[in-house]
């Protein structure tokens, strides 16, 4: 009788999954699960998906100033370069950068 290809890895998968059924259900790719809520823990997911946000907005400041500076003549971005490397800018930047932890905590906690 001639083998039928369909039916070894259907056989083969279902040895698989019996297997993994046998062993408790434990996969060697299963994601890490907190002890306490039983959920995947996700921090890294999370914190990857914060510094993608995090860059974007970076980048899209700026090019929102350069892009509004070309639009009407004023060099904004050379500007407010100019504005950040003052005094009051750094702790300018210091406040947004609070803000963006806040931000980013509340985000967090909406993300649990």
């Amino acid at each position: 009788m001639p083998r039928n290809e369909k039916t070894d890895d259907r056989s083969s998968r279902d040895a698989d999954t019996n297997s993994r059924r046998d062993s408790g259900g434990a996969d060697e790719h299963a994601p890490d699960v907190d002890e306490t809520t039983g959920q995947p823990n996700r921090i890294a997911e999370w914190l990857a998906s914060t510094a993608v946000w995090v860059g974007v907005g970076g980048i899209g400041i700026v090019l929102l100033l350069f892009a509004l500076g070309q639009a009407v003549g004023i060099p904004l971005l050379s500007m407010a370069a100019e504005a950040v490397s003052s005094q009051t800018g750094r702790w300018l930047v210091v406040a947004l950068f609070a803000l963006a932890l806040i931000g980013l905590a509340e985000r967090g906690i909406s993300y649990a």
